[in-house]
């Protein structure tokens, strides 16, 4: 047997994305990522791993390795694909 579904208000609906849009913005006013780590973000959402970023920055991989972690810790992102999400959401992007 089927089982309906509760109804949702538009309110309702509409609360998850006032949600996201909210933190979005805190994100914005709390974070301020360094020149090098904006050079390095939009690598980071292309999926570049680390060593490839290393070569198409001219640095050293464990510099890259230094800003990739900043990026994730400033963003809140447990991974880089977490991180460019906040990064599209939050405007960076």
């Amino acid at each position: 047997m089927l089982q309906s579904q509760p109804e949702i208000n538009a309110a309702q609906e509409t609360e998850p994305i006032q949600a996201v849009t909210r933190e979005s913005s805190q994100l914005i006013a709390t974070c301020s990522l360094t020149e090098q780590e904006l050079k390095v973000l939009p690598l980071i959402i292309e999926g570049y791993d680390n060593d490839v970023i290393a070569k198409r920055l001219d640095m050293p991989a464990e510099k890259v390795q230094h800003y990739v972690q900043n990026v994730l810790d400033k963003l809140r992102g447990d991974d880089r694909t977490q991180s460019a999400v906040q990064a599209f959401r939050s405007g960076l992007m």
